[in-house]
């Protein structure tokens, strides 16, 4: 969980053995969610791998379907 935190992450100061007790509720809550997005249509993005390029690429899509729907207008 770690891995990619910095210093403004929620789980920066934790020790792993606190973070451990959380892995367990997380998971079974983070299945959960991706089940209910898929089943009602919302997109969803998983930025555990590499959090700052999901979010670029996230940021450039948006980008881009503003600029789509500003040329349709």
């Amino acid at each position: 969980m770690k891995t990619c935190d910095t210093i403004l992450d929620w789980t920066h100061y934790l020790k792993d053995e606190e973070l451990r007790d959380y892995t367990g509720q997380l998971y079974r809550r983070n299945k959960e969610c991706v089940a209910w997005f898929e089943k009602y249509g919302i997109p969803h993005c998983d930025v555990s791998n590499d959090r700052n390029r999901v979010l670029r690429q996230l940021e450039r899509d948006v980008l881009a379907k503003a600029a789509e729907r500003q040329h349709d207008d």
